[in-house]
């Protein structure tokens, strides 16, 4: 009994960690702790040890997934998607894709129709070309 009380509050915690309503207020590429809480459990499956929490993301969309999209639109489009999740993948940076991106740390593709080519994606950051759209 005691280990379900434990795992009860436990799940009750993370649960209330995450605030959706505190997720995409901004589009600065650096998530907030609840932006961070939200994809880590969003993509629990597919993250591996990732860790969403004080990383900086962009979010790529268009048909060749060169396209940046807003945070902003981003979390809407996950808040209200109740039945069925938007097509999204997450690809990982490695070291020297951090540093040539300027300390981003993911790209987070949303309805694409091809895979990320996250080298583009670091070259277009790289010359100050990831400019995210103002939302209308």
């Amino acid at each position: 009994m005691k280990h379900f009380t434990l795992l009860l509050l436990l799940f009750t915690s993370l649960t209330f960690a995450q605030k959706p309503e505190r997720c995409g207020l901004d589009d600065n590429p650096l998530l907030n702790n609840d932006e961070a809480a939200f994809l880590n459990n969003y993509y629990k499956d597919s993250r591996g040890n990732f860790d969403f929490t004080g990383k900086k993301i962009a979010i790529a969309t268009g048909s060749a997934a060169t396209t940046p999209f807003s945070k902003k639109q981003f979390f809407g489009a996950l808040k209200t998607s109740d039945k069925e999740k938007p097509p999204t993948k997450l690809y990982l940076f490695n070291k020297s894709e951090k540093a040539a991106s300027d300390g981003y740390d993911a790209v987070i593709s949303f309805y694409t129709k091809k895979e990320v080519d996250k080298k583009k994606i670091v070259e277009i950051i790289r010359k100050g070309e990831w400019n995210v759209p103002a939302k209308k």
